[in-house]
């Protein structure tokens, strides 16, 4: 294809919510960008050479999915794709605050459901 080789986590899990039916998929914690000393959010030291190569895959998936959103590719398949960090190294989708987000996902849904009868046949 001409284009770079990249192993993106990210690429996965979108194809396979989109698969699990999700078509409104709020991103969290999506920062795409690592530095040196503070990997990940956990701990896991990583070298300086890792990191980089993190930030290069980072960036060439950033490309793609920019490319992607700009040419309406998920917008045909009937995806909506939010990122809820606004800081995001990601920056092929429109950022929603988190609490916003949570709105969306949770309405409709009772606080404390009636859960009487259900095991009743």
């Amino acid at each position: 294809t001409g284009q770079p080789k990249t192993v993106c986590t990210v690429l996965l899990a979108l194809r396979i919510l989109y698969y699990l039916g999700a078509r409104r998929i709020f991103l969290v914690g999506v920062d795409f960008r690592m530095s040196f000393g503070k990997g990940y959010a956990f701990e896991q030291d990583r070298t300086k050479e890792a990191v980089e190569s993190n930030n290069n895959q980072f960036s060439i998936v950033n490309k793609w999915l920019c490319e992607m959103e700009a040419k309406g590719v998920f917008k045909r398949f009937g995806l909506e794709i939010y990122n809820c960090y606004q800081f995001s190294g990601l920056r092929a989708f429109p950022f929603v605050p988190f609490s916003e987000a949570l709105e969306v996902v949770t309405e409709g849904v009772e606080e404390f459901p009636d859960l009487s009868g259900w095991y009743e046949k």
